[in-house]
């Protein structure tokens, strides 16, 4: 979503390779396909990406080739990494004007999930949750909430059907009944 924006931001750093991630990379082949098709051309929400990248498959492939290559142990690697270790960049929405990558490292990550822990205390069943992701994960509060703290507990979530951009509204956006129709569906 936001592969149009790379040649700029290129530019400036020294960025090597790029790996590009689709919504829809780790879906099964056949509905990843008809969901990539409906985003990309039916709501046309995939800018062109005129840079050099690699997609996800491809690089998780040959990350594995290379592991088994050159014998690598990934303890040894994770060992390395200190709370100050860069873990993610976080990408704004741009409310306050250009978009910025926030860095987060891997203790900004383990402070929020102990924060959130430590104020749901009592409520929550870890292992037994099941939560619904209304918000995008590309969204730093369902981020934080559905990914890191409900897996980091093993719960499970279900991605809920994502409401059309308001930039485009027409007849055919989601609405509330879809996401109540998508809670039916699931067990949540």
């Amino acid at each position: 979503m936001f592969a149009d924006k790379l040649p700029q931001v290129l530019r400036e750093t020294t960025i090597e390779h790029v790996v590009l991630v689709r919504l829809t990379d780790l879906m099964p082949a056949l509905p990843g396909l008809i969901a990539y098709s409906v985003i990309k051309y039916w709501n046309r929400m995939v800018p062109p990406c005129t840079v050099p990248t690699t997609a996800l498959r491809v690089a998780l492939a040959h990350g594995a080739t290379l592991q088994q290559e050159r014998k690598l142990q990934v303890a040894a690697y994770t060992a390395q990494v200190e709370h100050e270790t860069l873990a993610v960049l976080q990408y704004t929405g741009g409310t306050t004007g250009v978009s910025k990558g926030a860095m987060l490292s891997h203790g900004n990550l383990l402070a929020n999930v102990a924060q959130l822990d430590a104020f749901v205390q009592g409520h929550i069943a870890h292992g037994k949750e099941c939560v619904l992701a209304v918000l995008p994960l590309y969204h730093i509060f369902a981020f934080t909430v559905n990914m890191l703290y409900f897996l980091c507990g093993g719960g499970a979530q279900h991605p809920g059907r994502q409401p059309a951009p308001a930039r485009q509204p027409s007849t055919r956006d989601r609405k509330l009944p879809d996401l109540v129709d998508s809670w039916r569906e699931h067990a949540v």
